[in-house]
């Protein structure tokens, strides 16, 4: 995904509720998008997300949505509180990236990271 590019379509899901760090860093991740003009939806799973759009799945591990992708990619849950995990991989031949943490200021400290970075 190229944040730059005006006509990218993302579709940010958020399954289950968020704690105040996990919000916080949410609203960074919103802030930063629409700074750099990504076009963008949100919805609250997998199944509702838009066809032919780019994912952006956050969530806990212990969120259906997010221990699906985490076995589909064969990728362990993060272990302890305040870790991080951001990890690009595919759900059903679409582009994905998994963000999680450990706890909810994983989650958090996950979504700056990437906020930044966009």
């Amino acid at each position: 995904m190229n944040a730059r590019d005006p006509s990218c379509t993302l579709t940010v899901i958020v399954e289950g509720a968020l704690g105040p760090a996990a919000r916080h860093g949410l609203r960074e991740l919103r802030r930063a998008l629409q700074a750099a003009s990504v076009s963008f939806e949100e919805c609250p799973t997998l199944d509702a997300a838009a066809r032919g759009s780019t994912l952006l799945a956050v969530g806990l591990p212990g969120s259906p949505a997010v221990a699906k992708l985490l076995v589909a990619a064969g990728i362990a849950a993060p272990p302890d509180p305040e870790t991080t995990l951001i990890q690009r991989t595919r759900w059903q031949d679409r582009p994905l990236l998994l963000v999680s943490g450990g706890d909810d200021r994983g989650l958090m400290y996950s979504l700056l990271d990437v906020a930044e970075r966009i």
